[in-house]
């Protein structure tokens, strides 16, 4: 940053400027944005509409949920990433939750 006298200095911060966004910021975007979630073991699969991942991966991550290690965002997938305690399943009903996504619409698969 530049000094009061226009000079060039390094600067070490002494306290973080991360704050967690309101769980409330995460239900607009999730429930703006979130087509579909489907979970296996610790990982789950929250799909969007193409260039729209960042987006949900950005509040899911700002946001800083219990049991929530990461996520990854490509174009239209977050890959996100639960504990052992938490799991993938619990994870994906919650979000499904704050997306307004019934799970009576989830669809089952039939065994041939």
């Amino acid at each position: 940053m530049r000094d009061e006298n226009g000079v060039r200095r390094i600067v070490a911060a002494t306290a973080s400027t991360f704050t967690h966004a309101p769980l409330d910021h995460l239900r607009r975007m999730m429930g703006e944005w979130v087509v579909s979630v489907e979970s296996s073991e610790n990982l789950v699969v929250v799909r969007t509409p193409p260039g729209c991942a960042h987006v949900v991966a950005s509040a899911l991550d700002r946001s800083a949920l219990d049991g929530v290690l990461g996520s990854v965002a490509g174009d239209d997938t977050v890959l996100v990433i639960a504990d052992e305690k938490r799991g993938g399943m619990s994870l994906a009903t919650e979000f499904r939750s704050l997306a307004g996504l019934d799970d009576s619409l989830v669809p089952i698969k039939m065994e041939k």
